[in-house]
């Protein structure tokens, strides 16, 4: 299995690029799966209450993030953000591609 690895976020930040760096990730993230789950429902393929769930996730998480940083918000702190993405390629079983290709 091959691996391979993306340096996204590696900086210092105040609180409000803060904030604009990570809710706008979030919020990328939120709409890319709610797009998929419409996908899914709208051709009928697929159970979509796992990305669903991812969803109700990541709200969880823009809502903890944003009382945080309302905490700190006129304090002078500085954020460091790391974020990593690693990816491991594998090959696909013959019959999750097939339906893969099908559903598209």
């Amino acid at each position: 299995m091959k691996k391979h690895q993306i340096k996204l976020i590696d900086g210092t930040y105040g609180v409000d690029e803060s904030r604009e760096v990570l809710f706008t990730l979030l919020n990328d993230k939120i709409k890319f799966l709610n797009s998929q789950i419409f996908s899914m429902e709208e051709r009928g393929i697929g159970d979509s209450a796992a990305k669903k769930l991812r969803v109700v996730e990541l709200k969880i998480a823009e809502e903890n993030l944003r009382e945080q940083l309302s905490i700190i918000t006129n304090s002078g702190q500085e954020i460091k953000i790391n974020c990593n993405i690693e990816l491991e390629f594998s090959k696909v079983a013959k019959e999750t591609a097939v339906l893969e290709k099908v559903s598209e």
